[in-house]
């Protein structure tokens, strides 16, 4: 019965063993998938700032090109306004000199 009492602890400290071993297994295997999923999200968060810079860069190169055009749209309009002001100011004074 002794014989039998210490072969099964014997048994059962050996399964623990398996046991324990299984476990650090798995573990490792869970914390290699954890470190790569850290690099992964690391990687595309990185991406995203990247592509946000890029964006913002983007947007504020159209946003000057557009207001350049604006800007260069809008003298013309007043090259123009002011021409043809300089024409109504010629036609009125011709008129007011041969009155």
């Amino acid at each position: 019965m002794y014989h039998n009492y210490i072969s099964a602890r014997i048994n059962e400290r050996a399964d623990n063993t398996k046991l324990v071993k299984k476990i650090a297994a798995e573990k490792s295997k869970i914390e290699k998938k954890y470190n790569t999923l850290v690099e992964v999200k690391k990687m595309l968060d990185d991406d995203e700032k990247r592509a946000m810079k890029e964006n913002l860069a983007q947007t504020k190169n159209n946003t000057s090109t557009v207001e350049k055009e604006l800007g260069e749209t809008k003298r013309k309009q007043l090259k123009d306004e002011i021409h043809m002001l300089k024409q109504v100011q010629k036609t009125r004074s011709y008129q007011y000199t041969n009155v």
